[in-house]
């Protein structure tokens, strides 16, 4: 009877240790998932370092910041990408943008947008410094449009891409740099463009927009930005309002100076006696050239604080 009894507990908690077993078996994989899926670590880690991970179809405006294509990134026709001035875009290795729709890079002067790989040793797990850790490039179907202003395409292999008749490729003030196989492509055909110039192209005219056009359409430029006025209105402007301020404060004060030492005279001589005469007088112009000098600096200063205000409102 005892042993009966044994050999049924036996049993018993058998059963439970295989039931047990089921149910960790079966909940074991979601558990492992949800802690360490590889790509939530990932996406984590990089928005640590305060980058903006991005990957697969995109539609939408990207304001200023630090994005950082993960995977390849596509604009499917019909849908619009855009980037707005002073974006950095990085690129993990071997990384693309396919455009079947449009790509608008809307940089500025002061707001340039810069298309750059992730330097090796930024990875979750570094590589190694001899690794090439190019991204591919901005590749255009036939259906796609790319309009970039003001821009700089860095550390690709194949820079700018259209191997279609069609598509359409704007560029306005854009560099070229350290792109290994190629800087543009453009209907099949690739196109000498030297890396310390900037591009002006269009596939709609079938040429360059502006500047010194060479043989195959593309214009080129100086590499500098075009002059920004208001910057430098802005800091002529403001130096001569602190210039024009101080003199006036400093006049002021020599005039002023000069005052007591006329009314000291005034005081202290009763005699009216040529010397004093022309002391007086002496204090007396110096008086009257430290005003003069002192409302004509207060003048330029004011002219130069309203020029800084000025800048302000264009």
């Amino acid at each position: 009877m005892k042993r009966t009894n044994f050999h049924r507990a036996s049993a018993n908690s058998a059963c439970v240790i295989v039931f047990c077993g089921l149910i960790f078996a079966l909940l074991a994989p979601e558990f492992s998932f949800a802690q360490s899926d590889p790509a939530e670590e990932e996406t984590a880690f990089y928005r640590s370092k305060h980058y903006i991970p991005i990957k697969g179809e995109q539609d939408s405006d990207y304001p200023k910041g630090v994005y950082l294509v993960t995977d390849d990134v596509v604009i499917k026709k019909g849908r619009t990408m855009t980037f707005l001035p002073g974006t950095l875009v990085l690129f993990k290795k071997d990384t693309r943008i396919t455009v079947e729709g449009r790509l608008i890079c809307q940089g500025t002067p002061k707001g340039a947008i810069t298309f750059g790989r992730l330097a090796n040793e930024k990875y979750l797990i570094p590589l190694d410094s001899g690794v090439d850790a190019r991204w591919d490039g901005i590749f255009v179907a036939e259906s796609g449009s790319v309009e970039i202003r003001f821009a700089d395409i860095t550390g690709s292999k194949y820079g700018l891409e259209n191997d279609q008749a069609n598509g359409t490729i704007i560029l306005d003030t854009v560099m070229f740099q350290d792109n290994k196989f190629q800087n543009l492509k453009v209907g099949g055909n690739s196109i000498c463009v030297p890396e310390d110039k900037f591009v002006f192209y269009s596939s709609r005219n079938g040429g360059g927009l502006n500047g010194n056009k060479n043989g195959n359409g593309l214009s080129v430029g100086d590499a500098k930005r075009p002059f920004n006025w208001k910057l430098s209105m802005r800091i002529g402007s403001g130096a001569i309002a602190l210039a024009g301020g101080a003199l006036y404060v400093a006049e002021s004060i020599v005039a002023a100076d000069n005052q007591k030492k006329l009314d000291a005279v005034h005081t202290t001589n009763t005699n009216n006696n040529q010397l004093t005469r022309d002391e007086a007088a002496n204090y007396e112009k110096k008086v009257k050239d430290a005003a003069n000098i002192g409302n004509a600096a207060g003048i330029i200063g004011i002219l130069g604080a309203v020029g800084f205000a000025v800048t302000f409102f264009f």
